[in-house]
């Protein structure tokens, strides 16, 4: 009786920790700042789901071993970096908060991930994370103004004159909203049908309505990608070759929408969709479309800039927070590239060993036998996640950049520990694109 009602303690702790996880997926956890101590009291209860749901299982200790190379290097880049240099703001509880997180997030996706079955459970849960952002998005744009309520409660001030009106659901930062979405799209695979479709409608249509760049053209590589994969086994069966005509259609059918959008009346039409851009009508598309991003700042003088900086920084660096916007020492809009950030703060040799970290994962990766649709899709995730890096700097201060980090690490490790039952499950010579996989019971 005693064992019966431990384990389904466990299974309790297990499902309220993969709830958890999503809720921080769907950046709820920063909203509970507006009640005093309801976030610290939440990431306590994810550490309890925690320890109650640890076993002795291999996908656990396998976990734990491919992220620990991550985890320590954040872990030495925080205390490193507030040695050196702080922000004179928060001196301590910047890199204090940050390594809580990291150890919370990160040992959560260690122990809830051990399998495929449970894989599968949370990509479910971040495809409804997704539906509920993009939701508020479309709420979003008939009332605009609510984008700076949101970023109010989540920074505890905001300048109308800086931030874009621009919905991101309950992200503040549009463009986050963005990769969230796409890697959303992304987990999709390991999802029910029902499920599938319905996040990836909402993650599509999210990343339209954010005007994420990065995330659009991403997500466009992203489908070429399953495209030529789809023509390279076209022949092998009449299944791949329905579904290279499905992706093909879909293709053609995407960039006739988007010319469509990009000239004439519909064009004209949802200009302003959304609201006012810095005082004047937002035009959604052209957005989009603006290959030399001159609707906003030009992101290579920035990428000088700070290139700049790095080089004539300190070999231990200027410390932590001193290139990111709205910590930064520099007073402008901060890096927007992980890379510079790392070694803008704490030095070459530190940048030097995160791409270490990073190479040693993608080689890992690399070298993992697993179904060859999980090996499309997980390096899909590791070229977006790599791609994301050199236009967004918060991947180690961001609670979903800790957990698309996590994925990095831990996705191939399940596709490999459950590789001949995904098999027997799929049966057949070449699975399609994003067809989900079911763990055997």
């Amino acid at each position: 009786m005693v064992n019966r009602n431990s384990g389904s303690i466990a299974q309790w702790a297990s499902s309220g920790l993969l709830i958890a996880l999503a809720l921080v997926y769907a950046n709820v956890t920063p909203y509970l700042n507006a009640v005093h101590g309801a976030e610290s009291a939440f990431f306590a209860g994810m550490l309890l789901c925690i320890i109650l749901s640890v076993d002795r299982s291999n996908g656990i200790r396998r976990n734990l071993a491919n992220l620990l190379p991550y985890f320590a290097f954040v872990l030495v880049f925080f205390l490193w970096g507030q040695a050196v240099g702080f922000d004179p703001a928060n001196p301590s509880a910047h890199a204090a908060t940050a390594i809580r997180s990291q150890m919370i997030i990160l040992g959560g996706l260690i122990v809830a991930l051990c399998s495929r079955q449970r894989l599968a459970r949370f990509t479910e849960l971040v495809q409804a994370a997704s539906i509920l952002n993009c939701a508020i998005c479309l709420w979003e744009l008939g009332h605009p103004h609510y984008v700076y309520v949101f970023a109010h409660l989540v920074t505890g001030s905001v300048s109308h004159d800086i931030i874009d009106v621009r919905p991101g659901g309950l992200w503040p930062n549009a463009n986050e909203a963005g990769f969230a979405f796409l890697i959303a799209i992304l987990l999709s695979f390991w999802s029910r049908k029902s499920w599938m479709w319905a996040g990836r409608a909402a993650g599509v249509t999210g990343i339209f309505i954010t005007t994420s760049r990065t995330a659009a053209y991403l997500l466009v590589l992203c489908a070429i990608a399953y495209m030529i994969y789809s023509a390279l086994h076209a022949q092998d069966s009449e299944s791949a070759r329905k579904e290279f005509r499905r992706w093909t259609a879909a293709v053609i059918i995407g960039l006739v929408l988007l010319l469509t959008l990009a000239s004439g009346s519909i064009h004209r039409a949802l200009e302003g969709v959304g609201g006012e851009w810095h005082g004047g009508k937002f035009d959604r598309v052209g957005r989009l479309l603006d290959f030399e991003q001159k609707d906003a700042a030009a992101r290579l003088p920035v990428t000088r800039r700070y290139l700049k900086r790095a080089i004539e920084a300190p070999w231990f660096g200027y410390g932590l927070s001193t290139f990111t916007e709205y910590r930064g020492v520099f007073d402008d809009e901060g890096a927007h590239d992980i890379y510079l950030t790392v070694w803008g703060e704490t030095g070459p040799f530190m940048l030097l060993a995160y791409l270490l970290v990073l190479a040693n994962g993608a080689l890992r990766f690399s070298r993992t036998s697993m179904p060859p649709m999980d090996k499309l899709t997980i390096g899909l995730v590791w070229m977006s996640y790599l791609m994301i890096g050199f236009f967004w700097h918060d991947q180690f201060l961001n609670q979903d950049g800790m957990i698309y980090a996590g994925l990095l690490f831990l996705l191939p490790n399940i596709s490999s520990t459950s590789s001949q039952s995904a098999n027997e499950a799929i049966r057949r010579p070449h699975p399609a694109p994003f067809t989900p996989v079911e763990a055997a019971s």
